[in-house]
């Protein structure tokens, strides 16, 4: 899909879809901030946007990062997470600083112990986003799914900073200021929310049924249908 969405980081949500068209070929999907949310992330002066190539690994899209300048690292790129994740491995062979303790989940069915990194640069590309929060994690299984470590997972942050084009026939990633993008194109126009955490929806219909319909990268289905919906509506029975 080709897809463009503004959204504030923080505060009351202030939400402008200016296209998005759906054909066979999955050409370009952009998501950027409101153009009047204060960008977190940096891109050398003298420019306004920075292009990187991204593997396709069953769907999911993976850069390479550097964190505070040590890396590659491959990250997962997740329009439906709020917060970035970090391997807890990766955080002690850091030596990042964490802080406080809680719980997270959204990696399997049940939530895990987890600490928080304060004040971490990232850079993809020569795209920088300085003081950046993770959630540690353990990814050591992620291998048996993937066939390669990953180091963690990119969230709200990245799309609240850029304006991301996501070219999957290539594949590469072109990271825009806010301020420096223009859509050009002949998509259609779509109201967008999001989610209590955050995540972006659109309205969709299947089989004429109304429903909302998550935009989330880091899943590696086309279309995931939640039980309720299926029962509520006999999909089960008519599939």
């Amino acid at each position: 899909p080709e897809a463009v969405y503004n959204g504030t980081r923080k505060g009351p949500q202030v939400n402008h879809i200016l296209s998005l068209s759906v054909g066979l070929s999955f050409a370009l999907a952009v998501m950027s901030p409101h153009a009047s949310a204060d960008p977190l992330g940096h891109i050398p002066a003298g420019r306004t946007s920075i292009t990187v190539p991204f593997v396709l690994s069953q769907n999911h899209i993976v850069v390479s990062v550097l964190v505070n300048g040590k890396g590659p690292l491959l990250f997962l790129l997740d329009s439906g997470a709020e917060r970035n994740v970090m391997d807890e491995a990766l955080v002690r062979a850091l030596k990042l600083k964490t802080n406080g303790g809680g719980h997270i989940k959204g990696f399997g069915s049940q939530s895990v112990a987890s600490l928080q990194t304060e004040n971490t640069t990232v850079q993809i590309g020569d795209a920088t986003l300085p003081k950046q929060k993770f959630i540690t994690y353990d990814f050591s299984d992620w291998k048996k799914v993937f066939g390669a470590k990953f180091a963690g997972s990119l969230g709200g942050n990245v799309f609240n900073s850029f304006v991301i084009q996501v070219n999957y026939s290539r594949p590469q990633l072109t990271l825009t200021l806010p301020t420096g993008f223009t859509y050009h194109g002949s998509g259609v126009s779509l109201p967008l929310t999001f989610s209590a955490h955050h995540v972006p929806e659109i309205e969709g219909k299947i089989e004429g049924i109304t429903g909302k319909f998550k935009i989330d990268t880091g899943s590696g289905a086309a279309l995931t249908l939640y039980a309720p919906f299926v029962e509520e509506n006999g999909l089960r029975t008519k599939y």
